[in-house]
């Protein structure tokens, strides 16, 4: 990729590409003073920008251009004094145009397939073993749950060391009230309703929490013979049918937070009483939804900051939401040896009721990690895989 023309127009340098099919590209003034790769702006070792805010001027100018290398280069002399020397490889894989931009939107995660009841047959399915094993396997693993919201794992051994292992394999175990993992087993006296054998009504994780644990993994040891599906279902595809027929609820949805909150005495923290805020839906910067939270069983029952005249508006809202989801649910009964991992803020998951004779018993182990350490290991494979290069 070289340059054929370099030049400035109304604050911003353009670059004539010599591949004729490539359409020229610009650069504004401020963004490339402040991208400056020497060793003085910034350093190649831990890749970061030395440049201080302090010393950027917001109305710096490009005095110079000069081509070198044959046009594999453009130097830059500004009107602060300083030059800059940019390759027209970073520079072409910077571009301002739209659909490099949303190339570059990926690193910061894949884009949603929303899905129904229709992805009853086409749950991705992993095998455990080969996760553990192959890199490739690993980030396709990964990406479905960024993708889906939703995959399965065969072939765990059944003990209680495999969450820890692969969770190793992507960063390490979220901890929370519960410890780093927690037993999913009846309780005579439960701090959870998971420890009990009845119906679960569909939720999220931990919305009790400012910051609720991301994605969720399950792994079923043993199995009730009677009952025990889990339903799961994509609170995404939810919402966005909310939103086209129903703006009012949608709105709802968005804007009221619910109170939320949990007690207990575990061993990983004591006593605890945890309690937060947050609207059913929260939406990102691209007005795209971000994550959900929804869990009736920690819904506050004693306090609530929600207005009197929401009230009741609030529970038709989750009503609805959660009348849709049931709709577009799908069932899976885990075997001994399947793990469902699943995003815990987009996949709401429930339980049908189960029954365990004399001697039975039926054991989840559980356990988190967050999207920050996923995309992390996503970006380091495909580096590692592919040679994908981010700076």
């Amino acid at each position: 990729m070289k340059i054929r023309q370099a030049y400035t127009e109304d604050g911003y340098i353009i670059i004539v590409w010599q591949d004729t099919h490539l359409s020229d590209d610009k650069y504004p003034y401020v963004y490339l003073r402040d991208c400056c790769l020497c060793t003085t702006c910034f350093n190649h070792d831990s890749k970061q920008r030395m440049f201080l805010l302090n010393d950027l001027d917001v109305e710096v100018k490009a005095n110079e251009l000069q081509l070198e290398k044959e046009g594999e280069c453009v130097s830059i002399e500004w009107s602060d004094g300083h030059r800059s020397t940019f390759e027209s490889d970073w520079l072409r894989k910077r571009s301002f145009k739209s659909d490099e931009i949303h190339k570059r939107e990926l690193l910061y995660g894949e884009e949603h397939v929303s899905w129904g009841k229709e992805f009853q047959s086409s749950i991705p399915t992993f095998n455990f073993q080969k996760v553990m094993t192959d890199d490739q396997e690993l980030l396709d693993w990964l990406l479905s749950i960024d993708k889906f919201g939703l995959t399965v794992l065969t072939n765990v051994p059944c003990n209680d060391q495999q969450l820890p292992l692969l969770a190793g394999r992507v960063a390490y175990l979220k901890k929370n009230p519960f410890g780093e993992t927690f037993t999913v087993i009846s309780k005579a006296k439960p701090t959870n309703l998971a420890y009990t054998p009845v119906n679960l009504g569909f939720h999220t994780d931990q919305s009790y929490l400012g910051y609720p644990p991301e994605i969720q993994m399950l792994q079923c040891i043993k199995q009730a013979k009677v009952g025990g599906e889990n339903l799961l279902a994509d609170s995404f595809h939810a919402v966005k049918i909310i939103r086209e027929k129903h703006p009012d609820v949608f709105q709802i949805l968005t804007s009221v937070p619910i109170d939320s909150y949990a007690t207990g005495n575990e061993k990983s923290v004591g006593m605890f009483h945890a309690a937060y805020r947050h609207p059913v839906v929260r939406m990102d910067a691209h007005d795209t939804i971000h994550s959900v939270f929804l869990n009736p069983g920690s819904r506050n029952v004693s306090t609530t900051t929600v207005p009197l005249e929401m009230i009741k508006p609030l529970y038709a809202a989750i009503k609805l939401l959660n009348t849709i989801l049931n709709e577009n649910m799908v069932k899976y009964k885990m075997a001994k040896g399947d793990m469902l991992a699943f995003n815990n803020n987009r996949v709401l998951h429930a339980r049908v009721s189960y029954q365990l004779k004399e001697g039975e018993e039926r054991h989840l182990e559980g356990g988190y990690f967050d999207w920050d350490e996923a995309r992390s290991r996503i970006r380091v494979l495909r580096e590692t895989l592919f040679g994908e290069r981010y700076f």
